[in-house]
């Protein structure tokens, strides 16, 4: 049997041998099954729309309408698919292929979209960054990052064993993986550099979970979990940051929203700057502005598009300046 996933009714669905099952919430009742042509292994995928993802031993993707459980299409490949589906904001659903390949299929219709091999090895499942960037592990001891609608590689990070688990993605833009060379390692997700590696007793082959107040939880070979500090607060509102796509691993898909506008300014006395950290609505175009008498307002550096839903900039301290405002712009 594999896990469960919850739709927003608190229905479950699960699979067993090769057939998925829709349990009612509240009486445990059978609402459908749905007979595959092999075995199920992995937790369902559940979109907004309530449509259920599953892969089948028998080589396919299928798609099924959530209330009924009627299929709503299916995607054959001769190679297979292993482990979970992930889902992107519009929709696609990724999947990989037992030839090496990561699928990205349109979820209303299961049209291919692109297919991409980012080398010549296995690949874990997938964690999706706030911008749609997809990030997958590999057997060659690889992370990449694929741009979500055309499946072109971003960059690759290396590390010293074989990527089985699934990454997470923090609300900063931090890529978490664990490896077979017993590290855990945090990654810039848009440049893909080593931000820090902490250091287990054994080989991370579980998938990571990051906690709403930024825990990062690991689980190892040595039969110990582990539960690392790090700067980010939560996960990125993307549309499957992690295994599970939340902290309760439902596998629903929840409609993205991102946060609203909020600016705190500190000043830092060790470097005699200031210190602005905000939050923002991805893919709005915002520009920093300073007053000394808030009535006159003066640009502050470049207007920038958000990447993440939080940000941080410095500034040198202007002695003139005692107002600052983050102001959204055309």
């Amino acid at each position: 049997n594999s896990a469960d996933s919850l739709d927003s009714a608190s229905n479950m669905t699960f699979q067993t041998g090769s057939k998925v099952y829709a349990l009612h919430g509240q009486t445990g009742l059978k609402k459908w099954e749905f007979a595959t042509g092999g075995q199920v292994g992995a937790s369902p995928a559940i979109g907004v729309d309530g449509a259920v993802y599953v892969l089948s031993d028998d080589g396919k993707v299928y798609a099924l309408e959530g209330q009924t459980g009627d299929k709503r299409w299916e995607f054959a490949s001769r190679f297979g698919f292993f482990g979970s589906v992930a889902l992107g904001a519009d929709g696609t659903v990724y999947a990989r292929g037992g030839d090496f390949k990561l699928y990205a299929l349109d979820g209303q219709t299961g049209v291919k979209k692109w297919s991409v091999m980012p080398a010549i090895t296995d690949l874990s499942s997938m964690a999706i960054g706030a911008d749609g960037t997809v990030y997958v592990g590999a057997g060659n001891g690889k992370l990449y990052a694929m741009d979500g609608q055309s499946g072109t590689l971003k960059w690759s990070f290396t590390t010293g064993g074989r990527v089985y688990g699934d990454p997470a993605v923090g609300a900063d833009g931090t890529v978490y993986l664990g490896s077979e060379d017993h590290k855990v390692y945090a990654v810039d997700g848009q440049t893909g550099e080593k931000r820090w590696d902490f250091v287990t007793g054994d080989s991370i082959w579980a998938s990571l979970t990051l906690g709403p107040d930024g825990t990062l939880y690991v689980g190892g070979n040595d039969l110990k979990t582990y539960a690392i500090h790090t700067e980010s607060t939560g996960l990125a509102a993307s549309s499957w940051p992690m295994a599970g796509q939340n902290f309760r691993h439902t596998g629903r898909k929840e409609a993205v929203h991102s946060a609203p506008s909020r600016l705190s300014i500190q000043f830092n006395a060790e470097t005699m700057k200031l210190g602005a950290s905000m939050n923002l609505s991805v893919g709005k175009s915002y520009q920093f502005q300073s007053s000394s008498d808030l009535s006159e307002w003066t640009p502050v550096g470049e207007a920038f598009v958000a990447q993440f839903v939080q940000g941080v900039q410095e500034f040198d301290v202007d002695t003139t300046v005692r107002y600052f405002r983050l102001v959204e712009v055309p």
